[in-house]
């Protein structure tokens, strides 16, 4: 059974609970199996990518089920109802595995605080000879 505390979501399928938890050595897999940042391969999830969407469902699956194999995966999500009832399980996994506001409160972190700001870079000369084209319609 998942343990919300630790991140994880479950899930019922053909009366089998499945658990699911984005652990280091899931985001690990990933990157090696695309030669991509883990943040590469979310971004093709959301952009619709079901080659990654699929290797995201495994790697999530693996850290309780790690006979499982990425072929299983489509089985598993016709067997739940389709994509979308994994989608929002992955959406509760993302919402899971953001720190609790009383221990980021405890660390001294505000829960709302952003990065600094990137200072913008000053314009410098380019080696090249300015262009001399204009935008249609403007001369």
């Amino acid at each position: 059974m998942a343990n919300r505390q630790n991140g994880e979501v479950s899930i019922t399928i053909d009366d089998t609970v499945y658990t699911m938890a984005m652990t280091l050595d899931a985001m690990v897999a990933l990157e090696e199996m695309f030669n991509l940042t883990f943040q590469e391969v979310s971004d093709q999830c959301e952009r619709g990518s079901m080659k990654h969407l699929r290797a995201m469902l495994w790697a999530v699956l693996q850290g309780h089920h790690p006979d499982l194999q990425i072929k299983d995966v489509s089985r598993l999500v016709q067997a739940a109802g389709g994509l979308g009832v994994f989608t929002l399980k992955l959406m509760e996994l993302a919402k899971a595995t953001q720190p609790d506001q009383k221990d980021l409160k405890a660390l001294g972190i505000k829960p709302d605080a952003n990065p600094p700001q990137a200072q913008a870079a000053r314009p410098t000369r380019g080696i090249g000879a300015r262009s001399t084209s204009a935008p249609v319609g403007k001369a």
